[in-house]
């Protein structure tokens, strides 16, 4: 089975201050590693959707991941974030992580 794993981080984190994605883990990493490293054993694919923090997420990007912008993030819900991340996947089933 093909499976695609979508992690969407497109929103403004304004309750963190800060970029939610690139939260420290308690091991260290950032949140965003972490997450791509429980999809990576079972996702063929990882797709990244970013929005209001496209630039600071698309410099740490972790290798292999596909990184897409959702350039309408402030005016759409979660909901239009996952479209985007299906219409990339090309797969035929997906994992889902806010």
């Amino acid at each position: 089975m093909d499976v695609a794993g979508i992690i969407l981080a497109a929103g403004g984190s304004t309750r963190m201050g800060t970029c939610k994605a690139l939260l420290k883990h308690p091991e260290g990493h950032s949140m965003l590693e972490a997450h791509v490293r429980a999809f990576s054993s079972c996702c063929q694919r990882i797709i990244v959707v970013a929005g209001a923090h496209h630039h600071d997420i698309q410099a740490r990007l972790p290798p292999g991941c596909q990184l897409v912008e959702n350039p309408n993030w402030k005016a759409t819900d979660p909901f239009a974030s996952l479209v985007l991340g299906l219409k990339v996947s090309d797969s035929s089933s997906a994992l889902v992580t806010p």
